[in-house]
């Protein structure tokens, strides 16, 4: 029988956190099992005592359930967050059969759920990039409804869009999106982590997952992490690594996970966006530029974020140098349905609104032209 064995040990540096997650199992690196993934959490002290593994299981369950029949967790795991692991295997298997099992999860001790209630603090945190999704979010969460959720601070991942060892473009990414956050009273914690050295998971499955896993070393001061959608209601893609039927089962006794914006298409959420000049500013949806703090304007995501643009009427947001134009549409290079989806949601908008510019022709051509 094929086990995953998964230990923790967690020490405070000043002010810091510093977190390696040893993880032991046939194929995997041996570095996994001496030195570990590293998780460093800046400006937030959490101790090996008070800990929960609700967090370190779904950052790793893709590896466990691809690869090993137990997943086995040296550390306490609260009781719903054991029952949504389950469901999200369930859920996973169903979707993929041949590539994911529902595997056994063992852990050294389970966590009523009731006592962690008691601790709960009414206020959120959210995942933030810079990228359009997070964006909309904030804005969202900071403009005083009665129905919002209490967002108060956002979290930052190093090592996930921006390399783990690229510290200047991270540095500089900060720095980009600090104005704007403070414009809405939002303050960023950081966390960095080393996990994507050792692609040991499907990003496009685990991303949710590995992100969740993070958000979860925050419980004790939020009670909710909210994570921005991708797709919207009408036009789910299956399978993705976010979704409003499979993001709250990622949740746990102490931290309630919040898919939140799937109401809204790309274009409507660009939109709002549109609205707000900081945000323009210090928005970076950005991943394949050789500058990871900034937007290389030609790259898929780009373009399309242009063309999300275009279509409000925002042809040049501060965040591009120039609009999007017939050879960048003609030669957007799209890989999966998730894209192919969010260029037609685009068309659709400009249908439904009755936007009739060259650009959108051009975007009907390459639509028309793609093969996924």
């Amino acid at each position: 029988m094929r086990r995953l064995t998964l230990r923790a040990r967690i020490a405070k540096s000043g002010k810091n956190t510093l977190i390696r997650v040893f993880l032991q199992g046939e194929g995997l690196p041996q570095a996994l099992n001496e030195t570990g993934v590293e998780i460093t959490l800046y400006n937030h002290v959490i101790s090996q005592r008070a800990s929960l593994y609700d967090g370190f299981m779904f950052m790793f369950i893709f590896l466990a359930m691809e690869k090993f029949d137990v997943f086995e967790i040296d550390g306490p795991v609260s009781r719903k967050a054991l029952r949504n692991i389950q469901i999200f295997q369930e859920a996973w298997h169903c979707q993929l059969p041949k590539r994911y099992n529902i595997c056994k999860i063992s852990v050294k001790r389970s966590v009523d759920d009731f006592w962690l209630g008691l601790r709960k603090r009414e206020k959120a945190i959210s995942a933030f990039s810079g990228g359009l999704d997070a964006t909309f979010l904030a804005l969202r969460h900071t403009s005083g409804s009665d129905w919002s959720y209490p967002l108060e601070r956002v979290l930052m991942v190093h090592g996930f869009d921006v390399k783990y060892d690229n510290n200047d473009a991270f540095s500089r990414l900060v720095n980009r999106v600090t104005p704007f956050l403070a414009a809405r009273g939002l303050r960023p914690l950081i966390a960095k982590t080393d996990v994507r050295k050792y692609e040991l998971q499907d990003w496009e499955h685990s991303f949710a997952s590995q992100l969740s896993g993070l958000l979860h070393l925050y419980r004790k001061s939020f009670s909710y992490a909210v994570i921005g959608s991708s797709e919207p209601y009408n036009a789910l893609i299956f399978p993705w690594g976010s979704t409003p039927a499979t993001d709250y089962l990622l949740s746990g006794g102490a931290m309630e996970i919040v898919h939140e914006g799937a109401g809204y298409s790309r274009t409507e959420k660009a939109e709002l966006v549109a609205t707000n000049p900081e945000a323009r500013r210090a928005l970076k949806v950005c991943w394949e530029g050789s500058d990871q703090a900034s937007n290389c304007g030609v790259c898929e995501k780009c373009v399309r974020t242009k063309l999300n643009f275009m279509a409000v009427g925002c042809d040049a947001p501060e965040c591009f140098s120039t609009p999007a134009g017939s050879n960048e549409i003609a030669q957007i290079n799209v890989r999966n349905a998730a894209q192919l989806n969010e260029l037609q949601s685009i068309l659709d908008y400009c249908y439904n609104h009755d936007i009739k510019k060259p650009w959108v022709n051009d975007l009907e051509d390459r639509i028309a032209q793609i093969k996924i």
